[in-house]
């Protein structure tokens, strides 16, 4: 998150701060020195107070909370609608729908997952839904098979004889 805005108070300590705005300030998490708990920070690292850049704690100051919720709202709704976008690119195109759910299948499988495991049965759940897709769409699996076949038996030729010997 960034551009966050920030007025000094009134009754700063340092007289020629108060009452002035800045901006372009990014949220930090981190704990404090001496602290082991992490706490939200603003960092204006272009703004520099005794040559230190001024970091500014989000806890008691509603201005910036409120500035905060809503960068999160308006980041929150750009992944949804490149979600929704993505969705509908892969409603309308049954090859990258294919490609996405092969790679789930892909991503969810590990050997180490034990049967009746909840990670087996993502795995088990996303391997149903490629063959149920692939069973809907025979024309695709088998051009796909034939793109395969095709590159394998290009690799293939493009060998040099001596290696296709086997020496």
């Amino acid at each position: 998150m960034q551009n966050i805005k920030f007025t000094f108070p009134a009754d700063f300590q340092i007289a020629e701060h108060r009452g002035v705005a800045i901006d372009g300030g990014r949220v930090i998490r981190t704990a404090p020195p001496g602290s082991k708990i992490a706490e939200d920070f603003v960092s204006f690292p272009h703004y520099k107070i005794g040559g230190k850049a001024l970091w500014v704690r989000v806890a008691g100051k509603p201005e910036i909370q409120a500035q905060i919720a809503e960068n999160e709202k308006i980041e929150e709704a750009r992944f949804t609608a490149a979600l929704a976008a993505e969705a509908l690119e892969r409603q309308e195109n049954p090859r990258a729908m294919r490609a996405f759910l092969a790679a789930q299948e892909e991503n969810t499988y590990s050997e180490n997952h034990f049967p009746g495991s909840r990670k087996w049965f993502e795995n088990k759940d996303a391997a149903d839904a490629l063959r149920h897709f692939d069973n809907a769409h025979p024309e695709l699996k088998a051009a796909l098979d034939t793109e395969r076949r095709n590159e394998a038996n290009a690799r293939y030729d493009a060998l040099s004889d001596f290696v296709k010997m086997g020496s």
